[in-house]
Protein backbone atom coordinates (compact mmCIF):
# COMPACT_ATOMS: atom_id res chain seq x y z
CA UNK A 1 0.00 0.00 0.00
CA UNK A 2 1.47 3.55 -0.89
CA UNK A 3 2.46 5.17 2.18
CA UNK A 4 1.81 9.40 3.03
CA UNK A 5 4.48 11.51 3.44
CA UNK A 6 5.00 12.30 7.14
CA UNK A 7 4.06 15.86 8.14
CA UNK A 8 5.87 18.38 9.27
CA UNK A 9 9.39 17.12 8.50
CA UNK A 10 12.48 19.06 8.30
CA UNK A 11 15.00 17.05 10.19
CA UNK A 12 16.13 12.93 9.20
CA UNK A 13 17.75 10.95 10.90
CA UNK A 14 19.07 7.28 8.63
CA UNK A 15 20.89 4.75 10.59
CA UNK A 16 23.27 3.03 8.05
CA UNK A 17 26.15 2.23 10.07
CA UNK A 18 28.33 -0.25 8.05
CA UNK A 19 30.52 -0.80 5.42
CA UNK A 20 31.59 0.30 2.24
CA UNK A 21 29.25 -2.11 0.24
CA UNK A 22 26.60 -1.39 2.51
CA UNK A 23 26.86 2.36 1.89
CA UNK A 24 26.41 1.89 -1.81
CA UNK A 25 23.49 0.12 -1.68
CA UNK A 26 21.27 2.85 0.28
CA UNK A 27 22.66 5.47 -2.31
CA UNK A 28 19.24 5.14 -4.00
CA UNK A 29 17.01 5.21 -1.08
CA UNK A 30 18.34 8.47 0.32
CA UNK A 31 17.81 9.74 -3.69
CA UNK A 32 14.41 8.85 -3.29
CA UNK A 33 14.11 10.43 0.20
CA UNK A 34 15.47 13.24 -0.52
CA UNK A 35 13.49 13.93 -3.11
CA UNK A 36 10.33 13.13 -0.73
CA UNK A 37 11.39 15.55 1.48
CA UNK A 38 13.45 17.84 -0.10
CA UNK A 39 13.42 20.68 2.64
CA UNK A 40 14.69 18.89 5.23
CA UNK A 41 17.94 18.57 6.30
CA UNK A 42 19.22 14.02 6.55
CA UNK A 43 21.70 13.40 8.79
CA UNK A 44 23.43 10.27 8.50
CA UNK A 45 24.16 8.22 11.64
CA UNK A 46 27.19 6.28 10.35
CA UNK A 47 30.94 5.27 11.77
CA UNK A 48 33.72 7.43 11.33
CA UNK A 49 34.67 6.48 7.72
CA UNK A 50 31.18 7.83 6.37
CA UNK A 51 31.91 11.13 8.14
CA UNK A 52 35.25 12.02 6.16
CA UNK A 53 34.08 10.79 3.05
CA UNK A 54 30.16 10.88 2.00
CA UNK A 55 29.77 15.23 3.20
CA UNK A 56 29.60 17.12 -0.20
CA UNK A 57 28.22 14.27 -2.29
CA UNK A 58 24.52 13.62 -1.75
CA UNK A 59 21.66 16.36 -1.62
CA UNK A 60 19.93 16.42 1.16
CA UNK A 61 22.77 14.52 3.42
CA UNK A 62 23.77 17.45 4.98
CA UNK A 63 25.67 15.95 8.08
CA UNK A 64 27.01 12.78 9.05
CA UNK A 65 27.41 11.37 13.20
CA UNK A 66 29.64 8.86 14.06
CA UNK A 67 28.28 6.19 16.20
CA UNK A 68 30.58 5.13 18.40
CA UNK A 69 31.33 1.56 17.32
CA UNK A 70 31.18 -1.55 19.88
CA UNK A 71 34.71 -2.58 21.07
CA UNK A 72 34.23 -5.86 22.14
CA UNK A 73 33.94 -8.66 20.13
CA UNK A 74 31.10 -10.93 21.78
CA UNK A 75 29.31 -7.84 21.54
CA UNK A 76 29.66 -7.38 17.83
CA UNK A 77 28.96 -10.61 17.26
CA UNK A 78 25.61 -9.95 18.85
CA UNK A 79 25.10 -7.08 16.22
CA UNK A 80 25.09 -4.48 18.92
CA UNK A 81 25.09 -0.83 16.96
CA UNK A 82 26.58 1.22 19.42
CA UNK A 83 29.29 0.83 22.02
CA UNK A 84 26.99 0.40 25.32
CA UNK A 85 29.71 2.64 27.24
CA UNK A 86 29.10 5.86 24.75
CA UNK A 87 24.89 5.27 24.70
CA UNK A 88 23.84 8.32 27.31
CA UNK A 89 26.19 10.91 25.78
CA UNK A 90 25.51 9.65 22.61
CA UNK A 91 21.53 9.66 22.79
CA UNK A 92 21.88 12.51 25.08
CA UNK A 93 23.40 14.78 21.89
CA UNK A 94 20.64 13.07 19.09
CA UNK A 95 17.25 13.72 21.33
CA UNK A 96 18.73 17.28 21.29
CA UNK A 97 18.29 17.18 17.34
CA UNK A 98 14.63 16.96 17.78
CA UNK A 99 14.85 14.61 14.71
CA UNK A 100 11.46 14.63 12.76
CA UNK A 101 11.98 11.17 11.32
CA UNK A 102 13.91 8.15 12.09
CA UNK A 103 14.38 5.15 9.64
CA UNK A 104 16.22 2.44 10.56
CA UNK A 105 18.03 0.82 7.35
CA UNK A 106 20.21 -1.07 9.54
CA UNK A 107 19.48 -4.06 9.44
CA UNK A 108 17.08 -6.81 11.22
CA UNK A 109 16.12 -4.32 14.12
CA UNK A 110 16.56 -6.69 16.92
CA UNK A 111 19.28 -3.82 17.86
CA UNK A 112 18.88 -0.98 15.66
CA UNK A 113 15.17 -0.55 16.23
CA UNK A 114 15.58 0.11 19.99
CA UNK A 115 18.74 2.42 18.99
CA UNK A 116 15.99 4.17 16.65
CA UNK A 117 13.64 4.26 18.76
CA UNK A 118 16.10 6.51 21.39
CA UNK A 119 16.67 9.12 19.17
CA UNK A 120 12.95 10.61 19.86
CA UNK A 121 12.20 11.15 16.64
CA UNK A 122 8.68 12.24 16.04
CA UNK A 123 8.29 9.54 13.66
CA UNK A 124 10.19 6.09 12.98
CA UNK A 125 9.85 4.15 10.01
CA UNK A 126 12.18 0.81 9.06
CA UNK A 127 12.95 -2.96 9.04
CA UNK A 128 11.47 -5.36 11.43
CA UNK A 129 12.67 -8.83 12.16
CA UNK A 130 9.80 -11.07 14.76
CA UNK A 131 12.21 -10.14 17.35
CA UNK A 132 12.27 -6.63 17.10
CA UNK A 133 10.28 -3.87 18.76
CA UNK A 134 7.57 -2.26 16.24
CA UNK A 135 8.03 1.10 14.62
CA UNK A 136 5.39 3.51 13.79
CA UNK A 137 5.70 2.03 10.02
CA UNK A 138 7.81 -0.99 9.28
CA UNK A 139 8.30 -4.10 6.56
CA UNK A 140 9.49 -7.24 7.41
CA UNK A 141 13.16 -8.18 7.40
CA UNK A 142 13.97 -11.16 5.44
CA UNK A 143 18.03 -12.13 4.11
CA UNK A 144 16.85 -13.12 0.80
CA UNK A 145 16.13 -9.85 -0.79
CA UNK A 146 18.63 -7.57 -3.10
CA UNK A 147 19.60 -5.00 -0.68
CA UNK A 148 18.92 -2.09 -2.95
CA UNK A 149 15.39 -2.92 -3.35
CA UNK A 150 15.09 -3.45 0.26
CA UNK A 151 16.07 0.05 1.52
CA UNK A 152 14.16 1.47 -1.45
CA UNK A 153 11.20 -0.07 0.56
CA UNK A 154 12.31 1.45 3.64
CA UNK A 155 12.21 4.94 1.66
CA UNK A 156 8.63 4.06 0.76
CA UNK A 157 7.73 3.83 3.89
CA UNK A 158 8.35 7.31 4.45
CA UNK A 159 6.16 8.15 1.01
CA UNK A 160 8.62 8.33 -0.94
CA UNK A 161 8.13 7.94 -4.94
CA UNK A 162 10.62 4.62 -5.64
CA UNK A 163 9.19 4.30 -8.82
CA UNK A 164 11.57 6.46 -10.93
CA UNK A 165 14.20 5.78 -8.72
CA UNK A 166 17.11 4.19 -10.76
CA UNK A 167 18.41 0.12 -9.44
CA UNK A 168 21.84 1.37 -10.60
CA UNK A 169 23.12 2.80 -7.29
CA UNK A 170 25.55 6.28 -8.40
CA UNK A 171 27.63 8.08 -6.16
CA UNK A 172 29.48 11.57 -7.41
CA UNK A 173 33.48 11.98 -7.98
CA UNK A 174 34.68 14.95 -6.30
CA UNK A 175 37.24 17.18 -7.82
CA UNK A 176 39.35 15.87 -3.79
CA UNK A 177 38.94 12.16 -4.80
CA UNK A 178 40.53 13.33 -8.31
CA UNK A 179 43.23 15.26 -6.83
CA UNK A 180 43.97 12.41 -4.22
CA UNK A 181 44.03 9.99 -7.20
CA UNK A 182 46.26 12.00 -9.53
CA UNK A 183 49.31 10.97 -7.74
CA UNK A 184 48.99 7.23 -8.54
CA UNK A 185 47.64 7.97 -12.20
CA UNK A 186 50.54 10.37 -13.45
CA UNK A 187 52.73 8.17 -15.89
CA UNK A 188 50.55 4.98 -16.04
CA UNK A 189 49.65 3.92 -19.59
CA UNK A 190 45.62 4.26 -20.39
CA UNK A 191 43.91 2.31 -20.27
CA UNK A 192 44.12 0.34 -17.18
CA UNK A 193 42.43 -2.66 -15.15
CA UNK A 194 42.28 -2.57 -11.57
CA UNK A 195 42.12 -6.07 -9.73
CA UNK A 196 40.97 -6.53 -6.35
CA UNK A 197 41.44 -10.43 -4.65
CA UNK A 198 40.55 -9.36 -1.70
CA UNK A 199 37.27 -9.38 0.50
CA UNK A 200 36.41 -8.95 4.35
CA UNK A 201 35.52 -13.10 4.04
CA UNK A 202 37.41 -15.53 2.73
CA UNK A 203 35.16 -17.98 1.75
CA UNK A 204 34.29 -15.04 -1.15
CA UNK A 205 38.01 -14.76 -2.15
CA UNK A 206 39.04 -16.35 -5.55
CA UNK A 207 42.55 -17.66 -5.55
CA UNK A 208 45.44 -15.79 -6.16
CA UNK A 209 46.92 -18.20 -9.40
CA UNK A 210 43.31 -17.54 -10.78
CA UNK A 211 43.79 -13.88 -10.16
CA UNK A 212 47.09 -13.78 -11.90
CA UNK A 213 45.93 -16.00 -14.93
CA UNK A 214 43.30 -13.69 -15.96
CA UNK A 215 45.70 -10.40 -14.98
CA UNK A 216 47.96 -11.92 -17.39
CA UNK A 217 45.63 -12.03 -20.29
CA UNK A 218 44.11 -8.68 -19.21
CA UNK A 219 47.75 -6.71 -19.98
CA UNK A 220 47.66 -8.87 -23.28
CA UNK A 221 45.34 -7.07 -24.31
CA UNK A 222 47.29 -3.86 -23.89
CA UNK A 223 45.64 -2.90 -20.30
CA UNK A 224 47.89 -1.77 -17.30
CA UNK A 225 47.51 -4.12 -13.72
CA UNK A 226 46.83 -1.95 -10.90
CA UNK A 227 46.34 -4.32 -7.72
CA UNK A 228 44.40 -2.79 -4.82
CA UNK A 229 43.52 -3.60 -1.58
CA UNK A 230 44.50 -3.11 2.24
CA UNK A 231 45.21 -5.13 5.59
CA UNK A 232 44.85 -8.46 5.41
CA UNK A 233 44.56 -8.19 1.28
CA UNK A 234 47.98 -7.83 1.04
CA UNK A 235 49.44 -11.31 1.30
CA UNK A 236 47.07 -12.08 -2.00
CA UNK A 237 47.79 -9.15 -3.60
CA UNK A 238 51.87 -10.22 -3.05
CA UNK A 239 50.67 -13.52 -4.25
CA UNK A 240 49.13 -12.21 -7.55
CA UNK A 241 52.09 -10.64 -8.67
CA UNK A 242 54.25 -12.91 -7.51
CA UNK A 243 52.19 -15.61 -10.09
CA UNK A 244 52.27 -12.93 -13.05
CA UNK A 245 54.48 -12.49 -15.71
CA UNK A 246 53.10 -9.19 -16.99
CA UNK A 247 54.24 -6.13 -14.85
CA UNK A 248 51.95 -5.04 -11.81
CA UNK A 249 51.19 -1.72 -9.76
CA UNK A 250 51.03 -2.54 -6.56
CA UNK A 251 48.82 -0.40 -4.64
CA UNK A 252 47.71 -2.21 -1.23
CA UNK A 253 47.57 0.11 1.84
CA UNK A 254 48.51 2.97 -0.71
CA UNK A 255 45.06 4.52 -1.23
CA UNK A 256 42.57 6.54 0.76
CA UNK A 257 39.01 5.88 0.11
CA UNK A 258 38.23 9.26 -1.94
CA UNK A 259 41.84 8.18 -3.68
CA UNK A 260 40.32 4.71 -4.62
CA UNK A 261 37.40 6.59 -6.15
CA UNK A 262 39.37 8.74 -8.25
CA UNK A 263 41.33 5.76 -9.71
CA UNK A 264 38.02 3.56 -10.40
CA UNK A 265 36.38 6.80 -12.11
CA UNK A 266 39.13 6.66 -14.61
CA UNK A 267 39.58 2.63 -15.07
CA UNK A 268 38.67 0.81 -18.28
CA UNK A 269 37.66 -2.54 -15.96
CA UNK A 270 37.26 -3.48 -12.35
CA UNK A 271 37.43 -7.25 -11.64
CA UNK A 272 37.48 -8.62 -8.08
CA UNK A 273 35.30 -10.88 -5.14
CA UNK A 274 31.87 -9.75 -4.01
CA UNK A 275 33.63 -6.75 -2.00
CA UNK A 276 33.08 -2.81 -0.96
CA UNK A 277 35.45 -2.07 -3.96
CA UNK A 278 33.32 -3.70 -6.69
CA UNK A 279 30.24 -1.68 -5.73
CA UNK A 280 32.29 1.28 -5.74
CA UNK A 281 33.57 0.64 -8.53
CA UNK A 282 29.93 0.30 -10.50
CA UNK A 283 28.70 3.25 -8.86
CA UNK A 284 31.46 5.76 -10.33
CA UNK A 285 30.42 4.32 -13.82
CA UNK A 286 33.46 1.65 -14.20
CA UNK A 287 33.01 -1.76 -16.09
CA UNK A 288 33.08 -4.55 -13.81
CA UNK A 289 33.34 -8.19 -13.17
CA UNK A 290 32.63 -9.91 -9.96
CA UNK A 291 32.54 -13.17 -8.58
CA UNK A 292 29.80 -14.12 -6.26
CA UNK A 293 28.55 -17.09 -3.85
CA UNK A 294 25.58 -18.60 -4.92
CA UNK A 295 24.14 -17.37 -1.27
CA UNK A 296 24.93 -14.05 -2.13
CA UNK A 297 23.35 -13.07 -5.37
CA UNK A 298 19.82 -12.45 -3.75
CA UNK A 299 21.12 -9.75 -1.41
CA UNK A 300 23.94 -8.13 -2.88
CA UNK A 301 24.94 -8.97 -6.72
CA UNK A 302 23.96 -5.76 -8.71
CA UNK A 303 20.67 -5.69 -10.33
CA UNK A 304 21.60 -4.11 -13.87
CA UNK A 305 23.74 -5.26 -16.52
CA UNK A 306 24.86 -2.62 -18.60
CA UNK A 307 28.26 -2.26 -16.80
CA UNK A 308 28.79 -5.73 -15.26
CA UNK A 309 28.85 -9.25 -16.01
CA UNK A 310 28.76 -11.69 -13.00
CA UNK A 311 30.39 -14.72 -12.42
CA UNK A 312 28.43 -17.36 -10.35
CA UNK A 313 29.79 -20.19 -7.68
CA UNK A 314 27.27 -22.89 -7.43
CA UNK A 315 28.69 -24.36 -4.55
CA UNK A 316 27.00 -25.80 -1.42
CA UNK A 317 29.08 -28.22 0.32
CA UNK A 318 31.97 -27.13 2.53
CA UNK A 319 35.14 -28.16 0.21
CA UNK A 320 36.14 -29.96 3.61
CA UNK A 321 34.13 -30.92 5.75
CA UNK A 322 31.52 -31.72 3.10
CA UNK A 323 28.52 -30.17 4.98
CA UNK A 324 25.51 -28.40 3.46
CA UNK A 325 25.76 -24.69 3.71
CA UNK A 326 22.76 -21.65 3.63
CA UNK A 327 23.67 -18.33 4.35
CA UNK A 328 22.65 -18.66 8.23
CA UNK A 329 24.80 -21.70 8.41
CA UNK A 330 28.18 -19.67 7.01
CA UNK A 331 27.34 -17.19 9.67
CA UNK A 332 27.06 -18.95 12.26
CA UNK A 333 30.41 -18.89 14.84
CA UNK A 334 29.26 -22.28 16.00
CA UNK A 335 28.80 -23.92 12.94
CA UNK A 336 28.01 -26.78 11.61
CA UNK A 337 30.89 -26.10 9.77
CA UNK A 338 33.78 -22.96 10.64
CA UNK A 339 36.06 -23.60 7.96
CA UNK A 340 36.40 -20.31 6.57
CA UNK A 341 37.87 -21.58 2.73
CA UNK A 342 36.82 -20.19 -0.41
CA UNK A 343 33.35 -21.32 -1.77
CA UNK A 344 33.70 -19.73 -5.13
CA UNK A 345 37.06 -22.11 -6.71
CA UNK A 346 34.80 -23.80 -8.96
CA UNK A 347 34.72 -20.38 -11.08
CA UNK A 348 37.49 -20.80 -13.87
CA UNK A 349 39.63 -18.59 -15.18
CA UNK A 350 38.53 -19.41 -18.52
CA UNK A 351 35.03 -18.18 -16.91
CA UNK A 352 36.32 -15.08 -15.65
CA UNK A 353 38.12 -14.14 -19.45
CA UNK A 354 34.57 -14.96 -21.07
CA UNK A 355 32.94 -11.76 -19.01
CA UNK A 356 36.52 -9.81 -18.84
CA UNK A 357 36.19 -10.09 -22.67
CA UNK A 358 32.09 -9.20 -22.36
CA UNK A 359 33.20 -6.15 -20.51
CA UNK A 360 35.80 -4.86 -22.55
CA UNK A 361 33.82 -4.92 -25.64
CA UNK A 362 30.36 -3.37 -24.36
CA UNK A 363 30.80 0.47 -24.59
CA UNK A 364 30.48 2.15 -21.90
CA UNK A 365 26.29 2.52 -21.21
CA UNK A 366 25.87 2.61 -17.23
CA UNK A 367 23.70 5.22 -15.73
CA UNK A 368 24.92 8.90 -15.57
CA UNK A 369 26.62 9.49 -11.93
CA UNK A 370 24.45 10.98 -9.62
CA UNK A 371 22.59 14.00 -10.71
CA UNK A 372 20.66 16.13 -8.22
CA UNK A 373 17.44 15.84 -9.97
CA UNK A 374 15.06 13.70 -8.45
CA UNK A 375 13.52 11.34 -11.88
CA UNK A 376 17.23 10.34 -12.54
Amino acid sequence: MEQTIFPGVNKIAVLRATALGDMIFALPALKALHCAYPQAEIVYLGRDWHAGFLPGRLPGVKRVVAVPPVKCIEQLAQGLVIDPAAEADFFGRMQAENFDLALQMHGAGEFSNPFVLKLGARFSAGLRSPKAPPLDRWIPFGYYQNEVIRLLEVAALAGANTVSTSLQPCLPVLDADLAAAAPFLDGLRRPFAVIHPGSTDPRRCWSPEKFATVADWIAGQGLEIILTGQGEDGARIQAVQENMRAHALNLCDRLSLPALTGLLSHSALFVGNDSGPLHLALAVGAQAVGLFWVEYILNSMPLLRGNFYPLISWQRQCPRCGRFLDKAEADHPAGPCTHYVSLIEEISPEDMIRGVETMLRVKSNSPSRYTPGCNG
